[in-house]
């Protein structure tokens, strides 16, 4: 016997029988450089502001759309390529690491750009050089790297009210960096590493994925108990994370190398 189709599966059946909607077209905006040499854009904000850094000065770089390039200063700058500028989603938060010397070494202190006030020091930091790496979501927290240039620079995160604050590593690794943080402060994340040799005794160093929750770290690693590489970012809370690179461990395995995300839930 025959049943009836329900109205929900004649209109299902009615849509399936229509011709594919057209893919909606691409558009591309060109991002004019002026006089620039060598302009790296690597952020855009919610509003479609790009911001970036001139490679040859190290200032930072703000294309508003429909505009020009326009040089906000803030260089020299510890240029990284996809990485400096540091600014927030909604632009709020906008971070150069400028370069100074002092005595006979190369130092970076972050600032904040103030708009019509120029650049500013971030206030509250501790070390005699630092590196910010990343920002959170809304602006409020730092992570980074830094400390005496002449030894190991060690993993901390930053808020106005609290100042810089410097991350644990365990005792067995000599360095860290903090790339990503939460918006509550609560969680930060990076990698931690230390100096080995490879099997042909060249000095080699490996790098282990982490998290520090409430200031106490934890070392990640995937489902085979393999340790995670650098993580480079994490979302709003940090419970999601991505990275990749080579986990801190010279064994090669299937997976040794590959990109990954990670989450609280699942790992």
């Amino acid at each position: 016997r025959r049943l009836p189709l329900s109205p929900l599966l004649c209109l299902l059946a009615a849509f399936a029988s229509l011709p594919a909607a057209a893919e909606a077209p691409m558009t591309l905006r060109e991002l004019p450089y002026g006089s620039l040499a060598a302009p790296q854009p690597n952020r855009v904000t919610g509003d479609g502001t790009v911001y970036g850094a001139d490679m040859g000065t190290g200032n930072t770089l703000r294309w508003l759309p429909g505009g020009e390039a326009e040089d906000l200063g803030g260089g020299p700058t510890f240029n990284v390529i996809n990485i400096h500028p540091v600014v927030s989603p909604d632009g709020g938060m906008v971070i150069a690491n400028y370069m100074r010397q002092d005595g006979d070494l190369f130092v970076s202190n972050p600032r904040m750009y103030e708009g019509i006030f120029g650049w500013a020091i971030m206030p509250g930091m501790t070390q005699i050089s630092s590196l910010a790496m990343g920002v959170s979501a809304d602006g409020s927290q730092v992570a980074g790297y830094g400390g005496d240039p002449d030894l190991a620079f060690l993993p901390w995160q930053w808020n106005a009210d609290t100042g810089q604050q410097m991350l644990p590593i365990p005792t067995d690794m000599d360095s860290g960096e903090a790339w990503g943080v939460s918006n509550d402060g609560r969680v930060a994340a990076g990698f931690v590493s230390r100096m080995a040799t490879d099997e042909w005794g060249w000095p080699m160093r490996l790098s282990f994925g982490a998290r520090w929750v409430e200031g106490k770290i934890e070392l990640l690693q995937d489902a085979d108990g393999h340790p995670l590489g650098q993580v480079v970012a994490c979302g709003i809370d940090c419970r999601v994370l991505i990275g990749g690179g080579y986990g801190g461990e010279p064994t090669s395995h299937a997976n040794r190398g590959r990109a990954w995300y990670w989450t609280e839930a699942e790992g």
